[in-house]
């Protein structure tokens, strides 16, 4: 049995200890803030899986997702999925304190389930007349909806001239994201040549793809544009007032008519079609998953992504450029997860004929040191028919190390099937 001494004295030394326990802790903290930025983890869960976890505006991954070195203090986290109204709250995260957020994702409108998952309105540019003199164009602006009509935002919309003559700050193509309110314009949109023009506008998001094309004319003189206004007025076409009451369905922008009006009287003159001199635009989408084998575990990565190509077809051959920009989304598997990340090419030359055409390319760039090297390879065969390419796309990743005691390379590949209008 323990004496009153004897426990008193215990619970002294006990007591005593914890001031010196607290000063020892207090200093691994300040060595921890001094050395490094504390973190902490963080799992993000939803009903139903599969949404998107957007950290501070940055895509994470999606759900179920593990973060494991999210760093300490307030963040912002949304949690998206198409179909579904938005989960967004602020999380604070603590250095060696886990968390979990669990969203349930509210359906608003669940009989519409069998509607299109993602569409896409135009507001502005369909059927605009521009201007090359005068230096006006009405520069294509869409949005992005989900089948329950509200907006999405971070996808990703990927405007190429089809047919015609423009360019978006002297590329073809352009990609961007749309924002809060699920809208992205094409930005350093300028026609280069006379002629009907028909922009291709796709939208990609959570392995979900819409399609749209924009039809527009571009004249050299602002007298050329009252023509054409003139004859659609006779015959019941587009107007100022149908264009504002369409909700920016087409028609000229108003800058647009204010210079027709005042070159009006000057006459008309015929209007010189051209079609872009042959070259076409193909675009299409892929999805799917690339297993990393490492040397002691394998990592499954989902990749998405975008392959456009840039074709001119003369005397049976078959000549142009190809562009991937892609995205790794999320890596699960025994390994370390993957971080997001992208990858991609650009001014490939692709030749062969309509019954064989076909590319190679590859890109190598340095990882978080420059010892590490990682390298994407690609190969595409296809054949040309009408208005589309069918083919494959095969894409290989290799992350390899430098040095005298280097690890074997990780590597993986992956084919997929692809379809480009």
């Amino acid at each position: 049995m323990i004496s009153f001494s004897e426990l008193r004295t215990t619970v002294s030394v006990r007591l005593g200890a914890v001031p010196i326990l607290a000063l020892a802790l207090g200093a691994v903290a300040l060595r921890a803030v001094d050395g490094a930025a504390v973190a902490g983890s963080l799992l993000v869960e939803s009903e139903p899986p599969g949404a998107s976890v957007f950290v501070d505006g940055r895509l994470s991954g999606e759900t179920p997702l593990m973060l494991t070195t999210i760093p300490a203090g307030v963040h912002r986290v949304r949690v998206v999925r198409l179909g579904y109204l938005e989960n967004s709250r602020l999380v604070t995260i603590r250095a060696g304190v886990p968390v979990i957020l669990r969203a349930r994702l509210t359906d608003p409108a669940p009989q519409t389930a069998n509607a299109a998952a993602l569409r896409i309105v135009v507001l502005e540019g369909e059927g605009a007349v521009n201007i090359i003199q005068q230096k006006t164009a009405v520069a294509p602006v869409i949005q992005v909806r989900d089948r329950n009509d509200q907006p999405v935002s971070g996808a990703v919309v990927r405007f190429a001239i089809r047919n015609g003559r423009a360019t978006f700050s002297g590329a073809r193509s352009l990609s961007v994201a749309t924002d809060a309110a699920g809208r992205a314009a094409a930005t350093g949109f300028a026609p280069t040549g006379t002629g009907t023009l028909q922009i291709g506008a796709t939208a990609t998001f959570q392995g979900q793809t819409a399609a749209i094309t924009i039809a527009q004319t571009n004249v050299l003189t602002a007298a050329q544009a009252a023509g054409i206004t003139a004859g659609a007025g006779g015959t019941g076409g587009s107007s100022a007032g149908a264009t504002a009451g369409a909700g920016g369905g087409g028609g000229l922008s108003p800058t647009t008519l204010a210079v027709v009006g005042a070159a009006a009287v000057g006459g008309t003159l015929g209007v010189k079609q051209l079609t872009g001199g042959g070259e076409r635009t193909f675009e299409g989408q892929f999805s799917g998953t690339l297993p990393m084998v490492f040397p002691t575990c394998t990592r499954f990565e989902l990749q998405t992504g975008t392959l456009t190509l840039e074709l001119t077809e003369e005397n049976g051959a078959v000549n142009g450029q190809a562009k991937i920009d892609g995205n790794v989304t999320f890596g699960s598997g025994p390994c370390q997860p993957s971080p997001a990340d992208t990858f991609g090419i650009g001014n490939v030359p692709v030749s062969g004929t309509a019954s064989s055409v076909a590319f190679t390319g590859q890109f190598s760039n340095t990882g978080t040191s420059a010892s590490v090297i990682n390298t994407y390879a690609y190969v595409f065969a296809g054949t040309l028919s009408g208005d589309q390419v069918v083919g494959t796309l095969r894409v290989s990743r290799t992350i390899s190390t430098t040095g005298a005691n280097a690890p074997p390379p990780a590597t993986g590949s992956v084919t997929y099937n692809v379809t480009l209008r």
